[in-house]
This record gives structure tokens, C-alpha cells and sequence, in this order.
């Protein structure tokens, strides 16, 4: 006999952080494997929820800061950007009350 450990729907959901539905989707498309004890009970292999993990492939490298920082100032500095931000500052503004303090 083997020495894996078996858990429950509910503690697998816990441990997945995902819930008991998605566990049992997931016994229903074959990602993982349900056992069942007895007529009702149904298990999980622990060790199979780690197959569940699959990386997130990235893009290339990051910004670095002077990238960012450019590309900041490339947008904040945009003509277009500054004539908008003087057309709809007026709409933005809140009237004040009368005896309001300025």
C-alpha cells in the first residue's frame, strides 16, 4: 500500500482555495481523481491538487524604472491629454455652499 493521504472534498476546496463545486468539476473533467469510500464519501489524493498548479508564462522582462518613468511622462505630457484635462476640469469641480470656508 502506498503512503499517499487522502482527504476530503471540503479540505481539498480549503487547501485549493477554490470550492467543493470546482473540486467536484474537477473530478468530473479528469483533472484530478475522486475516490470514493463507501457509497457517499468521496476523497482526494493530496498530492493531485499540486498538479492543479500550472504556471502563468510571462511576456518577457519588466519595466525598469526609467521605462516606466518615460512612458509616464509620455502620457501625462500628451498635448491631446492636457487640453482634455482643461475642457472637463470645470465639470469636475464641486460648487461650494454659501458660508462654506474656501
Amino acid at each position: 500500500m502506498n503512503n499517499d493521504e487522502y482527504i476530503t472534498i471540503a479540505a481539498a476546496a480549503e487547501i485549493a482555495g477554490v470550492s467543493t463545486k470546482s473540486i467536484r468539476r474537477y473530478i468530473a473533467a479528469g483533472r484530478i481523481t475522486g475516490y470514493r469510500v463507501g457509497p457517499r464519501m468521496i476523497r482526494v489524493n493530496i498530492n493531485e491538487l499540486q498538479d492543479l498548479l500550472t504556471p502563468i508564462p510571462t511576456t518577457g522582462a519588466l519595466e525598469t524604472p526609467e521605462q516606466y518613468a518615460d512612458r509616464v511622462d509620455r502620457v501625462t505630457n500628451d498635448p491631446r491629454r492636457i487640453e482634455k484635462r482643461k475642457r472637463i476640469a470645470p465639470a469636475l469641480t464641486v460648487p461650494r455652499r454659501s458660508g462654506e470656508p474656501a
